[in-house]
């Protein structure tokens, strides 16, 4: 969406064809370096077809995503920004608004006339973008993660906030001078002791006990160290092994993905994995049409035990063979 953008401003912001033509040239080659180096990458890994699949066929064809009113579009983003990010939460919004207030300001300075700024503005990739970004969050937003695209307009506007306040500060004199430099200094101490506080508390905690707790549940269940996922990415990460297959997820559409690419199909994929003969399977969120296949399929062979936040499906007797 920002390649769309730059190339549109690219266009615009020069005044001879010539130029403007030598201007998109530029902005197509320098947007296309990382994505032939991500390609290649690929690849060299044999996987260029996944690749193409998991991130433009699957979510053209196959992505499924649950109703919601209109108000629910809007509160999930802000929900799942406040449980993502606690510490920065103001900080993130009042970043936003800054972002509307220099989307005002640069409009007034080309004269109310976006097409004005379009032609001229130095900063119309930013404050043009800025608000398209916000809007397709309002539509579709998943997760915290989602909102790493929005990360650097919230540096900008919250940049924009210092730089204010630090020329309102210059502007003072006398006493008015040394009140706000101690308020700064308290300001910063404060923002400080915050982060401090939060990296001290949150910084390595949940992963430590992710470690323990799968160090104790490998011991006990996995002596032979074959273990599959589904939806608990994590495990596989933390113990640096690969699952029998790419499928981490049964959720979104990906049942529909599995089914129309894994060898056959959907009961195929479940094959696979009883084919692995694991020794525990480690079971997050299913949201599917198969999901009581699934949790049938899981039963015949596993029993279901809790640790936290996991469902680990322990092996029970010899792993049975879908019929």
């Amino acid at each position: 969406m920002l390649g769309v953008f730059a190339v549109v401003l690219a266009f615009f912001q020069a005044e001879e064809h010539a130029k403007r033509v030598n201007n998109v040239l530029k902005v197509i080659v320098g947007a296309s370096i990382p994505v032939v180096l991500i390609s290649a990458y690929f690849c060299l890994k044999g996987a260029f077809f996944d690749f193409i699949d998991g991130y433009l066929i699957f979510n053209l064809s196959h992505i499924e995503r649950t109703e919601a009113s209109f108000w629910q579009h809007i509160q999930y983003p802000l929900i799942s920004i406040l449980k993502g990010y606690p510490i920065a939460y103001l900080s993130i919004l009042l970043s936003f608004v800054m972002m509307g207030l220099l989307l005002a300001w640069r409009l007034k300075l080309n004269g109310n006339s976006f097409s004005a700024m379009v032609k001229k503005d130095s900063f119309a990739i930013v404050v043009l973008s800025c608000p398209v970004y916000i809007i397709w969050s309002f539509i579709d937003f998943q997760g915290p993660p989602d909102f790493y695209v929005l990360i650097p307009y919230s540096a900008i506007g919250f940049a924009w906030l210092l730089n204010l306040a630090m020329d309102g500060v210059s502007r003072l004199e006398g006493s008015a001078t040394e009140i706000s430099a101690k308020c700064s200094v308290m300001i910063c101490l404060i923002l400080v002791g915050v982060s401090a506080f939060s990296y001290r508390v949150w910084s390595d905690s949940e992963l430590v006990k992710q470690k323990q707790k799968l160090e104790y549940i490998v011991k006990t269940f996995a002596p032979r160290q074959k273990i599959a996922t589904i939806g608990i990415p994590e495990i596989p990460v933390l113990l640096k092994i690969k699952n029998p297959n790419r499928y981490l997820f049964v959720i979104n559409g990906v049942d529909n993905n599995i089914d129309a690419r894994f060898a056959g199909g959907f009961k195929g994929w479940m094959n696979s994995i009883a084919g692995y003969d694991p020794d525990f399977i480690a079971v997050g969120s299913i949201r599917s049409k198969y999901n009581d296949e699934v949790v049938a399929w899981l039963e015949r062979g596993y029993i279901k035990k809790r640790f936290g936040d996991w469902n680990i499906y322990v092996k029970n007797d010899p792993f049975q063979q879908l019929k």
